[in-house]
């Protein structure tokens, strides 16, 4: 697969109905083939199954119905694309990674149009670059939905402003209003004027406005499946094709002239969802873990003290048993149908919506699952300084001693690292809250209560249950005198926690996990 900084990434926002799956279907032709008729010789290239009806001139209905697919959804007013899904495709030795969303204004409610604006903007917040941002219109549309209106603006203005300059708008069905924006220029020069600052501005000219109509990418589909059309309709489908294939191109060429934007490294309302995405189940973990590992070091020092007594049995307990980390995974598939995207993550229907399982793979056959597992493990560290030098009571009293001492310090790092990791639970908690679209659940403390749940389900260490009910009092107590966090504490936290003694290796890890892009592919000839 291509690495990240070879392929040209482009987002493509609009409203539900736009034509956002056509659009995309129609691109991989136009970039394919250089005519209609060519196209029409060949077999029907397509990324996404669609289905339509057409009429004849006797008005008996026809469906054109081209494969299937649970991600894609065909009744009326609702997003057909339910899950976000990435398709990459070639024009000549340059890779484009079209990352198709759900459509903003589902009729179904706000709720679902909410969660995929959050689902959206943790996506991005994954994305290595941008390279654009791609804002689907129909011309002719003289107000603008409420729901629309209110999703784009905050999608918008919570990306890095440097993305400005890579906002492209994509105007399809334009065969009606002569390859213009028609009515709708007006009302959208509108709103970005509302959402302008003297810092962010969003271009709307002849530079960055595409113009075209995807009808003959449905007159392909319905071709190959038998539909006969007159002479006139198919000169009108050709033409279209001419100016929509050309368009097509010169937005590549300009996407491709823009320097793309990065977003990792960006602290930002993406970047920490990046961060709870990454870190937020394996803190929890390590809260807990770190828990273990304090009990450990008591049942330790109990056990010393038990056998003060028995030099013999006390010479070989005469060690410090320090507890550290390493990530394993597991993986695992199921055979089924279900949608979703793969990015290292599993997406579900609530906050974080997107939680790092590495990850959830989209199928239609199967779907492969690995788990990140942070898994503790013991390593019994002897003082050899005083074994075998023991032949009185003041002696083992004294050793006893020492390896106490020696753990109190080993305690004290344990609580060091966990009160560190509690900061950064809270921080990010906080930034996130004061920043996202949604009254967003604490998923922090959400983990913490799952974990203490499952503890008491199998009869776990009720000591533990009891330590991680006082973390959670004290998690509370920490947040409740947080006001605000800023950008700076965010990096602050993060840098904190790939530095600790005994799990920053682990957050390192996690952090830098290279994700893997679940891209639907063509294999079709290239042409330049």
């Amino acid at each position: 697969m291509a690495t990240s900084s070879e392929i040209i990434n482009i987002i493509l926002l609009g409203e539900t109905g736009v034509g956002k799956s056509t659009a995309i279907n129609a691109i991989a032709n136009y970039l394919s083939y250089n005519e209609l008729s060519e196209a029409g010789n060949k077999d029907l290239l397509y990324f996404i199954p669609t289905k339509f009806s057409l009429y004849d001139d006797n008005l008996d209905e026809k469906i054109i119905q081209i494969d299937e697919s649970p991600n894609e959804r065909t009744e009326p007013g609702v997003s057909s694309t339910q899950n976000i899904q990435s398709y990459l495709l070639q024009k000549g030795e340059t890779k484009i990674r079209l990352i198709d969303t759900p459509g903003i204004g589902d009729t179904r409610g706000m709720q679902y149009d909410e969660e995929n604006t959050e689902k959206l903007l943790t996506f991005i917040g994954e994305l290595d670059h941008i390279n654009a941002v791609c804002i689907l219109l129909k011309p002719n549309n003289s107000r603008f939905s409420v729901l629309f209106d209110y999703c784009l603006k905050h999608i918008l203005l919570r990306l890095d402003k440097r993305i400005q300059s890579n906002i492209i708008f994509l105007f399809t069905n334009t065969r009606s209003s002569f390859y213009t924006p028609g009515d709708t220029y007006l009302p959208l020069k509108t709103m970005l004027k509302e959402i302008s600052t003297k810092n962010f501005f969003i271009p709307f000219n002849n530079s960055n406005v595409f113009c075209v109509d995807n009808e003959s990418f449905r007159y392909l589909a319905a071709k190959s499946k038998g539909f006969c059309f007159n002479e006139n309709d198919v000169e009108e489908f050709e033409k279209s094709w001419d100016k929509s294939a050309r368009t097509c191109k010169k937005m590549i060429d300009y996407v491709s002239s823009l320097s793309a934007t990065p977003m990792k490294g960006i602290i930002s309302i993406n970047e920490c969802r990046r961060l709870i995405g990454r870190l937020g189940k394996s803190i929890i973990q390590l809260l807990a873990l770190n828990e273990k590992a304090i009990g450990i070091l008591n049942n330790h020092e109990a056990s010393l003290w038990a056998s003060q007594d028995t030099f013999n049995d006390l010479v070989s307990k005469l060690y410090i048993p320090i507890t550290q980390y390493k990530i394993t995974e597991k993986s695992w598939s199921v055979n089924k149908n279900s949608g979703g995207f793969y990015a290292g993550f599993n997406v579900s229907k609530s906050f974080p919506f997107i939680s790092f399982d590495l990850g959830y793979r989209h199928t239609w056959t199967n779907a492969k699952f690995t788990e990140v597992i942070v898994t503790p493990y013991v390593t019994n560290v002897p003082d050899i300084s005083i074994r075998g030098a023991i032949e009185s009571k003041k002696q083992a009293l004294e050793a006893i001693q020492k390896i106490i001492d020696q753990m109190n310090i080993l305690r004290q790092e344990y609580r060091s690292e966990s009160e560190v990791i509690l900061q950064a639970a809270i921080r990010f908690t906080m930034f996130l809250r004061e920043n996202a679209i949604l009254n967003v659940q604490d998923v922090f403390e959400n983990y913490l209560g799952s974990l203490m749940r499952d503890e008491s389900i199998t009869d776990g260490d009720e000591k533990l249950i009891e330590n991680l009910e006082d973390v959670i009092v004290k998690y509370r107590l920490m947040k409740n005198k947080i006001n605000s966090v800023t950008p700076e504490e965010i990096e602050d936290s993060k840098e904190k926690l790939i530095v600790l003694k005994y799990s920053g290796n682990n957050f390192k890890a996690l952090l830098e996990k290279s994700l893997e892009f679940d891209d639907k592919t063509l294999d079709v000839q290239k042409i330049t």
